[in-house]
């Protein structure tokens, strides 16, 4: 397996595009893979920005999807943080230890995911039971048609109030690649109700997405700097042309 992810080059202190002034503190980690039919064996970069994110929270839950199947829209639990409902597409799959669907695969030893399409209408949304501070998701098999994809945040009134880009592993190495992205709110004017994903893709991108954890605003123990936290391996950070392929196996 070619494993582009043995270097972390850099901690940029750098806001992640954003659409208006709110400035979320942003935790990414990217390593690249370039294998749709073996999984990382180990996510350095990813890893590091779960542990990073989850330090600022407490008695938080995260949604690993094992003994869960079934298709959207389906209701998660997550303790004091509320519940959930993954709505607009997307099913529980699973992939056997060192096995793959086509790049997509569970991550933390288990064999359960969720497997959904990324759209330009954002089709794809998590919408919560109360004001939520707190959202962190792993990602796989993410950005191999070369597409972007981003999160809009919205509010109670169902108004974006926030754009994110999630960065990826460069087209060229993002077969089988993971990354975890999470974002915490700063004051009140950025909780939000939902988040959405949406790609650049016409089509969308297929991808699996892992323990999800959400936190509410009493369980963010500290408030960082609304900066980004990226951590980029080589593979990451290759400008290989963004590759199209015709379909997914």
């Amino acid at each position: 397996m070619i494993n582009k992810s043995l270097t972390v080059l850099a901690a940029a202190a750098t806001l992640v595009a954003a659409s208006n002034a709110n400035a979320y503190a942003i935790f990414t980690g990217a390593d690249g893979n370039n294998n749709p039919n073996v999984p990382l064996s180990s996510m350095p970069n990813a890893t590091a920005a779960e542990t990073a994110f989850k330090s600022h929270l407490t008695g938080v839950g995260t949604e690993t999807f094992e003994g869960r199947s079934g298709a959207a829209p389906l209701p998660l639990s997550f303790g004091a943080a509320g519940t959930a409902t993954l709505q607009g597409g997307g099913m529980v799959s699973s992939a056997i230890s060192g096995t793959t669907n086509g790049g997509r695969y569970s991550v933390g030893g288990g064999s359960n995911y969720w497997e959904v399409e990324a759209t330009q209408s954002g089709g794809f949304q998590v919408i919560f039971s109360q004001d939520i501070a707190a959202f962190g998701f792993y990602g796989t098999d993410i950005g191999d048609f070369g597409g972007t994809l981003s999160l809009q945040f919205l509010n109670d009134s169902n108004v974006v109030i926030s754009t994110v880009v999630v960065p990826t592993a460069a087209a060229n190495v993002a077969d089988g690649s993971a990354l975890y992205f999470g974002a915490i709110a700063a004051n009140n004017n950025e909780l939000f109700k939902s988040v959405r994903f949406v790609s650049t893709l016409g089509t969308g991108d297929v991808f699996g997405f892992d323990n999800l954890t959400i936190g509410a605003k009493e369980q963010v123990t500290s408030v960082p700097e609304p900066t980004t936290l990226a951590l980029l391996s080589l593979g990451v950070l290759g400008f290989a042309a963004a590759r199209r392929k015709s379909a997914k196996k």
